[in-house]
């Protein structure tokens, strides 16, 4: 039996409502999509940005004692002094990747990601240096030069060795983790790192 127009337009309209209806409850049941890769690599570039200035930041407050260190260090003991730059020597070669790479990754930019490193490295420990040349560079009796030696040697280095312990705790293993999911490497590059500070101190 043939249908009239406005039956047939009735019907479509039905049929479309009743598919836009379906289509939306399946959409309510999946969920929100997935995100894009745009918005991952925009929170994978945050996250890099942000790791590099939160390692930056860190770096910068830990190397002032470290100048103050090797200056104290030199002050109480050459062969004390020698060691103590070694020692901090090798422990500053991963801490100038660890900063530069985050911000080479994030901003694509090697020159600028190499000063923001070297100036990182270079101006705190000069610093720490320069206030222990302030504390210590007075001519005091000898007593009383070495009761004050005593006492800025151990808060310095009672400071910086907690500040080394959470860098290396919360900054440096959590973020190698992320770019090593089974570990292994991490675990051994941790072990031999702790092996080449032994030889070093050993060996001096």
């Amino acid at each position: 039996m043939a249908h009239s127009p406005s039956t047939m337009l009735h019907n479509f309209s039905h049929e479309h409502a009743h598919e836009h209806g379906a289509r939306a409850h399946v959409a309510q049941l999946e969920g929100p999509k997935t995100d894009t890769a745009a918005q991952i690599s925009s929170r994978h570039h945050r996250l890099l940005i942000h790791v590099g200035l939160q390692t930056a930041v860190a770096i910068a407050l830990h190397k002032v004692p470290e100048g103050l260190i090797i200056y104290l260090s030199r002050q109480a003991s050459p062969r004390l002094g020698v060691s103590v730059a070694a020692s901090l020597f090798f422990h500053n070669l991963p801490e100038g990747l660890m900063l530069a790479l985050p911000l080479f990754l994030a901003t694509r930019r090697r020159h600028m990601a190499f000063l923001v490193s070297s100036l990182m490295g270079a101006a705190p420990p000069a610093l720490g240096a320069a206030l222990g040349m302030l504390v210590l560079g007075h001519d005091d009796s000898r007593r009383d030069r070495n009761a004050r030696l005593s006492g800025t040697f151990g808060v310095a280095f009672g400071i910086t060795a907690g500040m080394m312990c959470m860098v290396a705790l919360n900054g440096m293993l959590p973020t190698a983790r992320i770019y090593d999911k089974s570990g292994n490497v991490v675990s051994w590059c941790f072990a031999l790192g702790v092996a080449a500070m032994v030889f070093a101190n050993s060996t001096l």
